[in-house]
């Protein structure tokens, strides 16, 4: 079994005979779900970056009958057609993974970075103060991912 590259479609063969398609069909449509989950998501991200001034203001427009962000809708699709164009789909996972990280890493950071030097600040979301190890044990899990890279 740990021989063949499609291990799923080889259970299915076994365990179900002539109903085996249902299968791959449905990792198919489960496929598609977070697909679609991932689209919709990422629109409405910016669409609130866009109602807070970091994007450009048409990606606030709202479809009035449905309420969806179509121009963030469309922005996000032209974004996903364009990776579908990269040749090398493991230099693109791997583009997206770093600028991913980082992002997340930045965050951290100015999390850190606001606790320390703006410690008055309003934050809508309390976190205890003894809790600050945690942004550092990230940064050191994420230091110990990059150097084994």
């Amino acid at each position: 079994m740990l021989a063949t590259p499609a291990v799923a479609v080889l259970f299915a063969d076994t365990l179900y005979g002539p109903m085996a398609w249902i299968i791959p069909f449905f990792v198919a449509m489960s496929t598609f779900g977070a697909v679609n989950g991932i689209l919709f998501t990422s629109s409405r991200l910016f669409l609130a970056g866009a109602r807070e001034g970091q994007m450009p203001q048409v990606l606030t427009m709202v479809q009035i009958e449905r309420e969806t962000p179509v121009p963030a809708v469309i922005f996000v699709s032209f974004l996903s057609l364009l990776f579908l164009a990269a040749s090398n789909i493991y230099a693109l996972i791997n583009y997206v993974s770093i600028v991913n990280w980082l992002a997340i890493g930045l965050a951290v950071f100015v999390l850190v970075y606001l606790r320390w030097k703006r410690p008055d600040m309003p934050r809508p979301i309390k976190v205890c103060t003894l809790n600050i190890a945690s942004p550092f044990t990230f940064f050191l899990c994420i230091y110990f991912i990059y150097i084994a890279l």
